[in-house]
């Protein structure tokens, strides 16, 4: 699982022991395997624009002020501190 995330060029630093734990919560909420859960956390933290439509398009529900930040965030080009916010 973590081999998989260190393909994923922007994960780094704390945001990468953040994107960990998700990848096992999504696994156990979703019901998939670690290696799925892996690339789908992996493409939404590198490129939080794409992510979070690719993650509801999963399941995975952000509300509005959710998506608010992360917009806000990635419009400022804060993709770390926005890949971080809706990690949590």
């Amino acid at each position: 699982m973590q081999g998989i995330l260190l393909t994923f060029t922007q994960i780094k630093g704390d945001i990468f022991k953040d994107a960990t734990k998700a990848i096992l919560d999504v696994s156990v909420a979703m019901g998939q395997d670690l290696k799925q859960s892996a690339i789908q956390v992996g493409k939404a933290l590198n490129d939080p624009r794409i992510g979070v439509s690719a993650l509801s398009r999963v399941g995975i529900q952000f509300d509005d002020t959710q998506k608010k930040m992360i917009k806000n965030f990635v419009n400022r080009s804060i993709n770390c501190k926005s890949s971080k916010n809706y990690i949590k």
